[in-house]
């Protein structure tokens, strides 16, 4: 059986190996497919990090209206394009983390439920995690520093994430997915009961799938979500994002903090793996540090032209060096195709194909068109 994450992500990046390293090395996750949102707070050079190491795999996903939402168009493309190669998806973002208090593995758990011949997967209910009453970051893992959660029953706990046969996947949405054929299960291995509304559920109960249940299951199997974290981050960071799911102007400001920073009860699901995540984390470094150039010194020269971009690019990692092409909104990745036995000669560097040569692509708008090092901020041209 295999399982992969799909997401989507925009400036996440002191978040992003804290929650690969939970879902890989903790939940047992086989594999990541990550939507990057064109962030700017290094969260793309990270990914491109985590993709060139082969621990995820990052796809270029630029938001092309400000008002039509990039959530969607980017679980369509990952579902076309590689859903036959895995048996179930779990879309989750950024923010959410999925807890498993079933006492069986994930996996284990999932064939506990295909006993059922109906079973088309798991809707998984929010339990929402506040600020824990925290103005500033403070030091520590989010799983760490956020303790404090809604009541089990907190109504907006009954929307749902969902995780899919991905041969059974219809439309998807947001929080909820059309299937096929077949029945979604709770975290109880019963099947679940959706609702058209998150208040009076009982009274909108409807047939097919939709973004509630209309009864809470946040106890065994249930997607923890961190959607403010402190006062600061949310401000800093999530408040003028804009949505995924919808306007990249949309605003999450002081209304949204406080009907989100919901801090009743505690919760140490999540906080007793700390030692195991940072664990994990010390892996996903050392890999990104022997397969990529994420913390290498690189050191380059270049020519250009009106037709062509010249040069060689050498670092004091030895891993593959792959340039990052991107004009237009477009992104091209390219390897070093020229010999350079000059530099080799002068001790400079110990591989001989440390050079490139490319054209310009026509009709660019030069003002946009960089080159760079897959996974680092360093910038051949442009930038």
């Amino acid at each position: 059986m295999k399982v992969a994450i799909v997401s989507i992500l925009k400036n996440e990046a002191e978040y992003i190996l804290e929650w690969i390293a939970y879902h890989r090395y903790v939940l047992g996750v086989d594999d990541f497919f990550i939507a990057d949102n064109v962030s700017d707070d290094g969260s793309s050079e990270l990914l491109e990090a985590l993709d060139q190491a082969g621990i995820i795999h990052r796809i270029h996903h630029p938001r092309v209206s400000q008002e039509i939402g990039v959530q969607k168009p980017a679980y369509d493309r990952i579902i076309k394009e590689y859903s036959k190669d895995y048996d179930y998806f779990l879309f989750l973002d950024a923010d959410e983390f999925l807890v498993n208090e079933t006492g069986k593995g994930l996996k284990d758990w999932i064939k506990r439920a295909e006993n059922n011949d109906d079973f088309a997967g798991f809707v998984l209910n929010w339990r929402i995690f506040g600020s824990s009453g925290r103005k500033l970051p403070g030091q520590g893992l989010v799983v760490e520093r956020f303790s404090r959660c809604s009541r089990v029953n907190e109504p907006r706990n009954s929307h749902i994430k969902t995780l899919v046969k991905c041969d059974l996947i219809g439309d998807m949405r947001i929080h909820h997915c059309a299937i096929t054929s077949g029945s979604f299960y709770n975290e109880n291995i019963e099947r679940a009961v959706f609702s058209s509304a998150m208040l009076e559920r009982s009274a909108n109960v409807i047939d097919q799938p939709s973004p509630f249940t209309v009864n809470i299951n946040n106890k065994k199997l249930y997607v923890a979500h961190f959607v403010v974290k402190s006062y600061k981050e949310h401000f800093d960071k999530k408040s003028r994002k804009g949505s995924g799911a919808g306007s990249a102007t949309r605003e999450k400001g002081l209304a949204y903090f406080k009907e989100h920073d919901l801090n009743q009860a505690i919760s140490f699901d999540l906080f007793k793996h700390s030692l195991s995540i940072r664990t994990g984390i010390s892996f996903l470094i050392k890999e990104l540090a022997e397969k990529t150039h994420y913390y290498s010194y690189i050191q380059f020269a270049i020519d250009k032209s009106a037709e062509n971009i010249a040069g060689w690019v050498i670092s004091d990692s030895m891993a593959d060096i792959v340039l990052v092409i991107a004009y237009n909104d477009e992104e091209e990745e390219c390897n070093l195709n020229i010999k350079r036995p000059d530099l080799v000669e002068k001790n400079m560097t110990d591989i001989m194909m440390s050079g490139f040569k490319y054209p310009v692509p026509k009709d660019t708008d030069l003002d946009s068109f960089t080159v760079r090092v897959k996974g680092t901020d360093f910038y051949v041209w442009g930038g």
